[in-house]
Order: structure tokens, then C-alpha cells, then sequence
């Protein structure tokens, strides 16, 4: 089954197109949000009570709020887990509720860059798919909370209350951190010298080291193994030869052939 094809999707369609069926059957409730929908005030005691009563908390907050344990919404049922924009906002400020969802905004902002350079694809779609369903669930919330959707319940991530939901999300933010390969990003696995209590070299002595494993050059087969006998034998080396010196291993000028002997050249005479 691929992800592109007709058929996958009409799979996925008729899938979603049930489970709203069975929403309505065993949800009756869900009906009454819908029916309420952008016309919350008409039902504000029916559909739209938790509503109404979620956007005139907001305002009664303003910007600063009106301090943590004073506000009116805690009374009203769901307010720390459906309506917990309109909590933060009414007890903390729009500001701070503001400042909550852009927190998550930079979060999608940093899996997209973890995802553009991803050790493979595996970890750039986990990333990107996680961080989608925390974006959607946040913006079913918010976007409930003050009747621009239906109040679908859907709780906001890392602040609403409930052990699923925290669970849930905390499980997503691993796959935006499963993409993240940046130096030292893990606690766990550590780059070879920087372990506690480990000095790690500078920077510059690292570009050092590795400049001088650029410049070495592999012994090739005009070097030889033992430094007293050229390969072949005759005691000279046809080019140059690597020999270990104090310092390391350096190339020196060898004569091409060797020096003939004195009987051999002509160059003395015999005086008898």
C-alpha cells in the first residue's frame, strides 16, 4: 500500500468518515458544539456555555492578567484541559497565552530545520509528522476557545492537564529530537574527548590535527621496509625514499643507479 495512491486515500476518507459516524452515535454532545458553532451567544446556555464564558474570562485577563489562583474559569468544567488558552490567558495575561503558543511555533521552526539535515528520511518525516499533530492540537484549542472551530475537546501540548496528553506529547517531542544532529545535542551520546571532566582540545589544535593528516602522504611502492636495502636489491633507490628521522618521516633524493666500482669504471689504473 503506498502513501500517494487513490486508494490509500479513499481508505483513509471512508476510515475518518466512520469514526465521525461512531462520534455521533456513542458522542451525542458533539452534535450540540457543531449545532454551536459560530453561534456560540445564541446557545450560551446550551452548546455554547463553556465558550462564552472561556472568551469573556480572556478579556476579563487583559494582558497581564488577573494572577495565578484568581480567575473565575477554574469553576467551569474542562477549564485546565479544554479551555486552558482562556485559563492562562485570564489568570496570566493574553500576553502570556500568546508567548504559549509562539513557544510552539518556534519549536516547528527548529524540527524543520532539524528535518532539512536529518541523518536519514526516517527521522525527517517522524520530525515533520510529529510536529504537525502538535500544531493541530494546538490550534483545534485555541481556535475552539474562542469560536473560530467547534470545541472539539482536543487539549493544548505540555500545558493542559491530564497524564495521556502529557504522555502523548512528550512522546512526539522524541521524534523532533530523534532528527536534531547537532554537536553535543545528546546527553547521551558524546563525540569522542568530550566526555565530564575531560578537557576537549581548542578548535585551532583540531584544525592542526587534521591539516597534518591531509598533508601525510601513504607510503607508496617506491618505499621500502627495511631503510639499509632498496627493493631491488642493489643497495640505491631508483627515485626517492621515505626514511624516519627525528622528526617523522620525510622523502629524500636517492641517485638513480648506483655508483660502479673503481675496477669497473677506468678510473684507476692498475700500476702493475
Amino acid at each position: 500500500m503506498r502513501s500517494g495512491d487513490w486508494a490509500t486515500l479513499s481508505f483513509i476518507c471512508a476510515g475518518t468518515g466512520y469514526a465521525a459516524v461512531l462520534a455521533v452515535r456513542f458522542r451525542p454532545y458533539v452534535v450540540s458544539r457543531f449545532a454551536a458553532w459560530r453561534h456560540v451567544w445564541e446557545y450560551a446556555l446550551e452548546g455554547g456555555y463553556q465558550q462564552t464564558r472561556a472568551m469573556m474570562c480572556i478579556a476579563a485577563g487583559g494582558l497581564f492578567g488577573l494572577g495565578a489562583g484568581n480567575g473565575w474559569l477554574k469553576y467551569v468544567a474542562a477549564a485546565d484541559t479544554d479551555l486552558v488558552f482562556a485559563l492562562v490567558g485570564e489568570e496570566w495575561g493574553l500576553l502570556m497565552a500568546v508567548i504559549m503558543v509562539l513557544d510552539l511555533v518556534i519549536l516547528a521552526a527548529f524540527a524543520v530545520r532539524a528535518a532539512s539535515v536529518s541523518r536519514s528520511g526516517f527521522h525527517a518525516i517522524g520530525a515533520c509528522a510529529a510536529m504537525t499533530m502538535l500544531l493541530f492540537s494546538a490550534t483545534l484549542n485555541v481556535f475552539g476557545t474562542v469560536d473560530f472551530l467547534p470545541l472539539t475537546g482536543v487539549t493544548f501540548p505540555f500545558v493542559s492537564n491530564g497524564g495521556s496528553s502529557m504522555l502523548s506529547a512528550w512522546g512526539l517531542l522524541a521524534f523532533v529530537k530523534g532528527a536534531d544532529t547537532r554537536r553535543q545535542a545528546s546527553f547521551a551520546l558524546r563525540a569522542p574527548g568530550s566526555r565530564p571532566g575531560v578537557e576537549e582540545p581548542e578548535e585551532e589544535n583540531l584544525d592542526e590535527t587534521r591539516q597534518d593528516s591531509l598533508d601525510w602522504d601513504e607510503p607508496t611502492d617506491r618505499d621500502w621496509e627495511d631503510e639499509d636495502e632498496a627493493p631491488d636489491g642493489s643497495g640505491a633507490f631508483q627515485d626517492e625514499a621515505l626514511v624516519r628521522g627525528e622528526t617523522g618521516y620525510v622523502y629524500q633524493p636517492w641517485p638513480k643507479e648506483p655508483a660502479s666500482p673503481p675496477e669497473q669504471s677506468g678510473l684507476w689504473e692498475d700500476d702493475g
